[in-house]
C-alpha cells in the first residue's frame, strides 16, 4: 500500500474573543498559513540547555525576551529533544546564566490563532511516519512460549493498524476549533488459535495477563508555521503502542476449540459545535472449526469462558499519559454443553469497545471524552452430537378426578430420558385427547430443563377419559414407553348414580317381593337410601344407610354408614365399580373399590 500523507494549510483570522471583532493577537491574517498566538514564541534550539518532563532550561545569552507565566514555548526537534516543544510557562526561576522554566503541556487551541491539518497515515513499515502493520504486530504462542497450566494454546494473534487520521480546523475569530478528528482503524486479520484442555480436570485462571507490549513507529505530525522569516516546522509526535492482553479463562472439563478471531474496529471521536461525538464502530467475522465430540467429555455439563485476547491501542502525543487516547477491545469466547439439551452445545463470541480521548492537546481542556461501543454477542457454533431420546415416562398428573368440560386441577407431566438414563431436553412430545371427548392445550410441546414437558387437560363428558402421549425417533418409530396414556375420572353426579344404580341397588336372597327401596343421590355425590316395612325381618324394623363415593388414584371408593338389623346375614352390591360387601355392623364404615 502506498503511503498517503496530505497536509492542508489554510490561513484565516483569529480573535481572542469570538463575540468581538477586536483582534488582540494583531492585524488580520493573510488567507493562507498557520499562525501562532501573540503569546507563543519559537525558541532557538541553541538556547535550550536542558529539558525534563516539566522544566525547560534556557540560556540567557540566547534569549532576547525573558519568558513569563502564560507564554507558550515552541521549539523544533533535536537529537537530545526529539519531540520538540509545545509547552505553556507556569513559572520562571532565574539564576546566574539561565532561566529555569516550569511548564505544562500546551494545547493546539492555545498556541494557534489558526490551524488546518488534514493528514492520513497509512502504510507498512516504509517510513517513520507510517503505521505499523505486519507479522511483528502480534504474538505467536508456539514461539513466544507463554503457557497456561493444564491448557495448550497454539497459533498466533495478529493486530493490524492500517490507518490513522488526524484533522484539525481552527479559524481566526473562533475561541475553539471548528473541527477535531482523531481516528484509528484496527483489525485482527490472520489471527488463528487452538485452545485445548486434554484432561477432565477443571482449569481456572482469574487474573488478566499481558502477552506482549509492542511499540509502534512514532507518527510525527509536522505543522508548518508561517513566520516573518519563513516556514517553521513544528513536530507534534504521536507515540503509539499496542498491548496484547488475555485471560481470564475457566474450563470445567475436557474441551478443544479452533477459532479465527477476526474483528474490525474503527476507534475515534470528532469534536465540533456540539462537543465531542463518538464515531467508533465494530464488526466481527469470527469463525470456528467444527467441534469434534471426541475432544469433549460428553458425560458431563461443560462450561468454558475465555478472554482470548484483549488488544489495547494507545496513541499519546509527546508520549504523555495525560494526553493519550486509548481503546480496549476484549474478545471473549463462551462455551456451554449440556448432554440433556437440544442443541447440546453452543459456542458464543462477544466483544465490545471502550476507550477515551484526552482533550488537553486538542482543546487545551483538562478533561477526557469516553468512548464505547455496545456489546456484540453472536453464536458461532451450535449443535448436538449423536444422542437420542430413549424412554418416555409419566411424571405426574395421572388418575386425577375432575368435572366434565373443565380443566383438571394439575398439569400432566412427562419425562424423556436417553439410553444412559439422563434427562433429555429439546425433545418434541405429541399429545392427543383420545377418549372421553376432552382436549389438550398444546398438541406438541418440547422437553425443557430436566427433560420434562407438561400440558393442560380439559375433560369431556364421556367415559373413559384418556390422553395419549407419544415421542418418536427420527425414523418414525416410538421410543420406549411411547405411546403412554393418562387416565382421569369424572367427579359428577352421573358417576355416583351409576355406582349406586338407583332402586336396583340392593340384592339379597332374603329380600322379599314388595320391599320398598329408595335411592336418594345428591349433587355432591353423597346420598342415602331406605327400605321400609319388610315383614320377613325378625323385628320388622326399618333400616337407613348413607353413602359417599370418592375417586383417588384410579379407583372409586364407596363409603357407607348407618343402621342395619344385626341378624341380617349379608348384602352384595351388584356394580362393576365395587366389590361385594364383606360385613356390616351397627354404625360400621366399610370401603369398597374396584378399578
Amino acid at each position: 500500500m502506498k503511503t498517503r500523507r496530505s497536509l492542508v494549510v489554510i490561513l484565516a483570522t483569529f480573535s481572542l474573543y469570538a463575540c468581538k471583532k477586536e483582534n488582540k493577537d494583531g492585524p488580520t491574517l493573510p488567507a493562507t498559513g498557520n499562525y501562532l498566538t501573540s503569546n507563543s514564541a519559537i525558541v532557538d534550539t541553541a538556547a535550550i540547555t536542558a529539558v525534563t518532563a516539566i522544566t525547560v532550561s534556557l540560556s540567557k545569552a540566547n534569549i532576547t525576551t525573558p519568558p513569563k507565566a502564560g507564554d507558550i514555548i515552541v521549539a523544533a526537534a533535536t537529537i537530545s529533544n526529539p519531540d520538540g516543544l509545545l509547552r505553556k510557562v507556569v513559572s520562571v526561576t532565574e539564576n546566574a546564566g539561565q532561566y529555569v522554566v516550569t511548564t505544562e503541556q500546551a494545547g493546539l487551541n492555545e498556541a494557534f490563532r489558526q490551524l488546518d491539518i488534514n493528514t492520513v497515515y497509512e502504510s507498512d513499515f516504509a517510513s517513520n511516519s507510517s503505521i505499523a502493520k505486519g507479522v511483528s504486530l502480534g504474538f505467536n504462542f508456539s514461539s513466544d512460549g507463554t503457557t497456561i497450566p493444564g491448557i495448550r494454546v497454539s497459533g498466533a494473534l495478529k493486530i493490524n493498524i492500517p490507518s490513522v487520521k488526524i484533522e484539525y480546523i481552527k479559524k481566526e475569530g473562533s475561541l475553539m476549533p471548528e473541527k477535531v478528528l482523531i481516528q484509528a482503524d484496527m483489525n485482527t486479520d490472520g489471527s488463528a488459535l487452538e485452545i485445548t484442555n486434554k484432561s477432565n480436570n477443571p482449569v481456572k485462571l482469574a487474573e488478566e495477563s499481558v502477552l506482549k507490549e509492542i511499540p509502534l513507529p512514532v507518527i510525527r505530525l509536522t505543522i508548518p508555521i508561517t513566520t516573518p522569516v519563513g516556514i517553521f516546522p513544528l513536530p507534534v509526535p504521536l507515540h503509539q503502542k499496542v498491548i496484547l492482553k488475555w485471560l481470564p479463562i475457566t474450563v470445567s472439563s475436557k474441551a478443544a476449540f479452533k477459532i479465527s478471531p477476526k474483528i474490525n474496529v474503527t476507534f475515534g471521536a470528532q469534536y465540533g459545535q456540539h462537543g465531542w461525538q463518538n464515531i467508533s464502530s465494530l464488526s466481527s467475522n469470527i469463525s470456528a472449526d467444527s467441534l469434534m465430540q471426541n475432544n469433549f467429555n460428553t458425560l458431563l455439563d461443560i462450561n468454558a469462558s475465555f478472554t482470548v485476547f484483549k488488544p489495547v491501542y494507545e496513541i499519546a502525543p509527546y508520549n504523555s499519559d495525560v494526553l493519550k487516547a486509548l481503546v480496549e477491545i476484549p474478545n471473549v469466547l463462551k462455551f456451554d454443553f449440556k448432554p440433556t439439551s437440544i442443541p447440546q452445545y453452543a459456542l458464543k463470541f462477544s466483544t465490545t469497545v471502550t476507550g477515551k480521548i484526552s482533550s488537553q492537546l486538542w482543546l487545551g481542556e483538562k478533561n477526557e471524552f469516553s468512548i464505547s461501543i455496545p456489546l456484540v454477542d453472536k453464536t458461532i457454533k451450535e449443535g448436538s452430537w449423536l444422542r437420542s431420546a430413549d424412554t418416555l415416562y409419566i411424571s405426574a398428573g395421572d388418575n386425577q378426578l375432575g368435572k366434565a368440560n373443565q380443566y383438571l386441577s394439575s398439569l400432566l407431566w412427562v419425562e424423556v430420558k436417553d439410553a444412559e438414563g439422563r434427562p433429555f431436553n429439546g425433545v418434541k412430545v405429541d399429545w392427543a385427547a383420545t377418549s372421553g371427548g376432552g382436549s389438550v392445550d398444546s398438541v406438541r410441546t418440547t422437553t425443557k430443563d430436566g427433560g420434562f414437558a407438561s400440558n393442560k387437560w380439559k375433560l369431556g363428558s364421556g367415559t373413559p377419559q384418556q390422553v395419549t402421549v407419544s415421542v418418536k425417533r427420527a425414523d418414525g418409530s416410538h421410543v420406549k414407553g411411547s405411546p403412554l396414556i393418562f387416565k382421569a375420572g369424572l367427579d359428577s353426579i352421573e358417576i355416583y348414580k351409576a355406582v349406586i344404580a338407583g332402586a336396583k341397588f340392593l340384592k339379597s336372597p332374603a329380600d322379599p317381593v314388595g320391599s320398598s327401596t329408595y335411592c336418594h343421590p345428591q349433587a355432591d355425590g353423597s346420598g342415602y337410601y331406605t327400605v321400609y316395612n319388610n315383614p320377613s325381618w325378625p323385628d320388622g324394623k326399618k333400616f337407613g344407610m348413607s353413602w359417599d363415593v370418592v375417586y383417588n388414584n384410579g379407583r372409586y371408593y364407596y363409603w357407607e354408614s348407618g343402621f342395619w338389623h344385626p341378624g341380617f346375614p349379608s348384602i352384595e352390591i351388584d356394580h362393576p365399580l365395587t366389590y361385594p360387601v364383606s360385613s356390616f355392623s351397627f354404625h360400621n364404615n366399610t370401603i369398597y373399590s374396584k378399578q
